[in-house]
């Protein structure tokens, strides 16, 4: 099971600068055989436990502009393959946000142990590619990417209450 020390992260910028934030409650299970991973891992997100670096941006990305969690409550990955390239992975999957779903691929570092899987990646996504237009205003336009950051742990056993939506 995924466990709630992990995270997930994103950085938005715009001209003038950039902007931190994540999620606080998401869930997903990765299975492991032989040494890796099997079946159908990965992980959804509540799409209202956005957090950001600003109060007013918080607000705003939970809003209609952006994630419109009132109409897209759950943003999921749900992993096709995992391929090694060179000495890390490449991870693809569907992607579903917004109401978009996206195939989507990026490079990360999986380590496999008898107590748990971690899953590292940074990488980046076109906010634009899930229907997230918000332009930003004209003096200060927001940037199409946004930069994803995985720091996923799972270990054995059932989910606790703090690891579920």
């Amino acid at each position: 099971m995924l466990r709630a020390e992990s995270k997930i992260g994103f950085v938005g910028s715009k001209v003038t600068g950039s902007h931190e934030g994540g999620f606080r409650k998401f869930a997903g299970k990765f299975a492991i055989a032989e040494g890796k991973m099997v079946g159908t891992p990965g992980f959804q997100i509540a799409m209202a436990s956005t957090w950001a670096d600003n109060p007013k941006l918080e607000g705003h990305l939970k809003a209609p502009d952006f994630f419109d969690v009132a109409k897209f409550p759950v943003s999921s990955f749900d992993i096709t393959a995992v391929e090694p390239d060179g000495t890390d992975y490449k991870v693809t999957g569907n992607f579903a946000l917004h109401g978009v779903t996206k195939s989507l691929s990026f490079p990360a570092k999986i380590k496999v142990a008898d107590d748990a899987v971690t899953v590292t990646a940074e990488f980046a996504i076109n906010r634009k590619d899930f229907n997230i237009n918000f332009p930003g205003m004209p003096n200060d336009l927001i940037r199409e990417n946004v930069v994803i950051k995985l720091d996923l742990k799972a270990t054995p056993g059932a989910a606790r209450p703090e690891d579920t939506l």
